[in-house]
């Protein structure tokens, strides 16, 4: 919570607190609290100092009240639908989340020395089969093809591994320096 949330959430229950004191001591017939009421809010003329002052509390009150009833009325987000992948091995079945195939992925693509920008994207192929396009932005220095091999025996290695799930194919695009700037001005225009 934001410092400003927490001084009007303070101010708020402090207004409150005000606010329930003067009704309970005006039900008590306390003078003070039922002059206040009077003169503010019964008894002011119209357009006089008192007048100006009620008016001005109760707007005060008003927009407090609605600012604090805002996050109330706003809709929730629904919770993102998570595709999984059913992994069976000897000790049992998981569902690992498609998400974190890509991860690994993309992580496992990234570490390899050359490599500028990685996207993956992940698709079911079957029962613990998967497929992955990858797309590397490679340096204007590094041999391509011999990117593309490191990056994808390590990306079969580290998502076979640790996901335990088969890569049915892995589509891997290799762009040098010149066609990933092309994209990126492509994108922007």
């Amino acid at each position: 919570m934001t410092i400003i949330l927490r001084f009007f959430l303070f101010l708020f229950v402090l207004l409150n607190l005000a606010l329930a004191g003067l009704v309970i001591a005006g039900l008590f017939q306390w003078q003070p609290a039922l002059q206040a009421v009077e003169t503010y809010f019964l008894q002011a003329s119209y357009m006089s100092r008192s007048w100006w002052i009620g008016l001005i509390t109760v707007c005060a009150w008003a927009l407090i009240c609605l600012l604090f009833l805002i996050p109330a009325f706003k809709p929730k987000k629904k919770p993102k639908k998570v595709k999984y992948i059913n992994t069976t091995s000897s000790h049992g079945s998981i569902q690992v989340p498609m998400e974190t195939v890509e991860d690994i992925a993309h992580r496992s693509a990234a570490t390899k020395p050359g490599v500028r920008h990685v996207d993956v994207s992940c698709s079911r192929a079957g029962e613990n089969v998967v497929t992955l396009n990858v797309t590397v932005s490679a340096d204007e220095r590094t041999n391509e093809s011999y990117l593309s091999q490191e990056v994808e025996e390590s990306i079969r290695h580290d998502v076979e591994n640790y996901a335990e799930v088969t890569i049915k194919s892995l589509n891997l695009k290799v762009e040098g320096a010149e066609q990933s700037s092309q994209r990126s001005k492509q994108k922007v225009q």
